[in-house]
């Protein structure tokens, strides 16, 4: 794998969708039938949403543990924009396609980066004393809101 790649981008298709379908939980249907499965949201999740929607701009900070050789790890703190929540983002006014039913929900923030940036193998990497375990399991983050 090329330095600053993503472990996520150089996995096996199987295992990408393996953890997609562990991160992303079964909801109602459009029909209002519910599926065979459901998980509880994270505790997180509606204080996040409740403060980020009453935000004017939907910013917020992102720190994560970037791995330095010289002194170990160092903080990074980066402000996003938030996009939406990965299953339920916003439709493209602009695309006239039909939408696909909304089947599923999703805890997992969404965010876009230029590949340039070090946010992607930050996030993935693994801590010192808490190396990198199974996909997607990465490093130290800490989100905080703010208001303008």
């Amino acid at each position: 794998m090329k330095p600053g790649a993503s472990p996520f981008a150089a996995a096996a298709p199987a295992q990408r969708i393996a953890h997609l379908a562990r991160t992303m939980s079964s909801s109602s249907s459009a029909a209002g039938a519910s599926t065979a499965t459901s998980s509880t949201p994270a505790p997180w999740r509606s204080l996040f949403l409740e403060h980020i929607n009453t935000m004017a701009a939907p910013e917020f900070t992102l720190a994560t543990l970037h791995s330095s050789s010289s002194s170990g790890l160092v903080p990074r703190a980066r402000t996003c924009i938030h996009r939406g929540l990965f299953a339920s983002l916003p439709a493209n006014p602009k695309n006239e396609a039909p939408l696909n039913p909304p089947t599923y929900e999703s805890d997992l923030l969404t965010l876009t980066t230029d590949a340039r940036m070090h946010k992607t193998p930050d996030l993935a990497a693994g801590t010192r004393g808490h190396p990198r375990g199974r996909l997607g399991e990465g490093g130290g983050v800490a989100v905080m809101g703010r208001t303008r």
